[in-house]
């Protein structure tokens, strides 16, 4: 008996030790080390945090089902500390601009492999390619409580704000200071691991160049996106303006549009084919105009009109101004598409465990690289050698200062990661390799081997125009010389940067789910397999089917014809998608999805007693809460 124990005991060193005082038949007291539950702390209830304590419960059940005690003793015991009054992070309507808000990826890089859309909407549903976001939450909550009702209140504490993370090496322990906003009593906690899962949207990017250069208008509101609120009075009959070209300012032009804007104006500073909004050959109604390779600069006093120009960087302040300026006049109302920065202003810099960024980030180029041959690099009329070195974190930082969704230098802290086209996707796989990783199932490699890796994957990236373009700033400058060039825009039509992009992304991504055999294969490093290949085409799909058309034709890229819809399947039962039955512009987006497709009468009907079951369950708000 004693034996076993010391075994477990040696073979779960994420375990805390307690000591249980023991008296064998023979009335001899004996101290024993018994290993007690890795507590794990999770910063956050969205998408992370729901996937990582789904994994975890479906491995508790797993374990009761096949009757295995020392399994079940060696699962973490996890508190899920979220600010908010319920779960579902910017995915609900209140954190975001608009409840008709609906996703920019098809649904099939979003459907679980534990939980198919069939078995959610029901065996013969017919389903839109995207979905509303709305209705995604009410997926994701149904599947986390389908087997665990009691989901939250067994792993969640709600209006509970974490002031502030520590780390002690020592001890190898984190300290968590919270505050529980309904009585304002705060509490310290000790922690083995720590998951930071308040995502990647933490608070609004607002460049101090665009704030400066709006500071004069006074004809309207001037806001992030984040912030925007009330389409009729902010938007109806009136002229938007939108600043960036992602998919912030494509679901912002398609919502004004639909509120009855009289006009809206995208400025995207930087304009190829992987900026969704340039995408789009005619919008909705002829009322969108895309005013390319500008930024704004600011207000004429005079008239109010927004003066912009060309800018390399619009949020550096030291950027020389390059051509001839223009004015866009009478703009209402301006919306910053800007995006959003990470809001982990409560770690301390202990958890970084004294790692050196600037020195470990760094990655020499040997002298022979050479970029393979790209058809971009065809129209650089320059040579541009490769620099000397490289930031890895200019690639993209969790690449390189972190083994993907696990701190280098401090395997303790996690957080879940994912490139923004397979984010649901790319969160459920990181989550689950999290958890695998914490139950010892999969071993992270030494900061050594986590190094030599990623300089490999680096200098593999960079024979891509995207990454280099992120790593190499004379080839920057050298790419958008050519992007700004309109005798290259026919050559650069017929190049798919996207898809290398996104391919590359989903490799990465499929590599990491098999190493710790996440029950879904995608690829890897070798490549993509068939379900691999399969999300990859549907990620073009948005743009794809835009090809072509005209103002009379226009619609959004939520009209999929049905077509093309028909080769859209689930990689996991196979079902297909249907075209809307009417225009995305015109329909009810209250409504069901089931009722945005002809012909779910009988799934609805039989459905109808367990409507229920999509609801999402809303707490009592808290005053302190809400949106930015």
């Amino acid at each position: 008996f004693v034996a076993s124990l010391h075994k477990r005991q040696a073979g779960a060193e994420q375990h805390r030790a307690s000591t249980v005082h023991y008296t064998t038949t023979h009335n001899i007291a004996i101290d024993i080390e018994m290993p007690s539950p890795c507590r794990v702390a999770i910063i956050g209830c969205g998408p992370g945090g729901l996937f990582f304590l789904h994994h975890l419960a479906e491995k508790r059940r797993k374990y009761i089902l096949e009757g295995s005690t020392e399994k079940l003793e060696g699962l973490p015991e996890v508190t899920c500390f979220e600010k908010s009054h319920t779960h579902g992070g910017n995915w609900r309507a209140d954190w975001v601009q608009s409840d008709s808000l609906w996703t920019n990826a098809p649904k099939e890089a979003i459907e679980f492999f534990d939980y198919t859309f069939a078995e959610h909407f029901g065996e013969g549903a017919k389903l839109p390619v995207f979905l509303p976001r709305a209705s995604v939450l009410k997926y994701m909550t149904a599947r986390v409580t389908k087997n665990t009702p009691d989901f939250f209140d067994q792993y969640v504490e709600f209006n509970t704000n974490v002031d502030k993370v520590t780390y002690k090496e020592e001890t190898q322990k984190f300290t968590l200071q919270t505050t529980d906003l309904t009585t304002g009593k705060e509490t310290q906690g000790v922690f083995d691991k720590c998951i930071w899962a308040a995502g990647e949207c933490g608070t609004p990017n607002e460049p101090k160049a665009l704030v400066d250069a709006f500071s004069g208008f006074r004809r309207g509101l001037a806001v992030h996106s984040g912030r925007f609120r009330d389409w009729q009075k902010n938007a109806r009959g009136k002229h938007v303006l939108l600043i960036g070209g992602s998919y912030t300012a494509l679901d912002m032009a398609y919502l004004a549009i639909k509120n009855k804007a009289s006009k809206v104006t995208i400025l995207v500073r930087k304009a190829h084919r992987d900026v969704p909004v340039c995408w789009i050959e005619a919008w909705p109604e002829g009322k969108v105009e895309v005013v390319k390779n500008m930024v704004p600069l600011g207000i004429n006093e005079s008239t109010q009109a927004v003066i912009c120009g060309p800018k390399y960087n619009s949020d550096d302040d030291k950027d020389e101004t390059v051509g001839e300026k223009v004015e866009i006049e009478s703009v209402d109302t301006v919306i910053y598409c800007t995006g959003y920065k990470a809001g982990q202003v409560k770690l301390d810099d202990s958890i970084y465990n004294g790692y050196d960024f600037d020195a470990e980030d760094e990655i020499v180029v040997p002298q022979d690289w050479t970029m393979k041959r790209h058809p971009l690099n065809d129209l650089i009329t320059r040579n541009i050698p490769p620099p000397s070195k490289v930031y890895g974190s200019d690639f993209v930082e969790c690449f390189y200062a972190h083994h993907d969704c696990i701190m280098a230098s401090n395997h303790n802290f996690m957080f879940p990661c994912a490139a923004v086209d397979q984010h649901i996707l790319g969160i459920d796989i990181t989550t689950y390799y999290m958890l695998s990783v914490i139950l010892g199932e999969t071993i992270v490699p030494s900061m050594q081997q986590i190094h030599k890796r990623n300089k490999n994957l680096v200098l593999e990236a960079m024979n891509n125009p995207f990454f280099r373009g992120h790593l190499d700033d004379e080839y920057n400058k050298a790419v958008e010389e050519v992007y700004w060039d309109s005798a290259n825009q026919e050559a650069l039509g017929k190049m798919d940067l996207s898809r290398e992009k996104t391919s590359f992304y989903l490799e990465m991504l499929g590599q990491k789910a098999r190493d710790c055999n996440y029950p879904v294969d995608i690829g890897g490093v070798d490549g993509l397999t068939a379900r691999g290949e399969a999300l990859l085409l549907y990620d073009e799909l948005a743009y794809l089917h835009q090809e072509g058309k005209t103002v009379e034709t226009a619609g959004t890229i939520h009209d999929i014809p049905d077509e093309m819809c028909a080769k859209v399947k689930s990689i996991h039962t196979g079902n297909r998608s249907y075209a809307l039955k009417q225009p995305w512009m015109d329909l009810d987006h209250t409504l069901d999805p089931l009722d945005m497709v002809e012909g779910n009468n009988k799934v609805l009907a039989a459905l109808d007693l367990d409507k229920e079951r999509w609801v999402v369950p809303i707490r009592e708000t808290n005053p302190i809460d809400g949106p930015l």
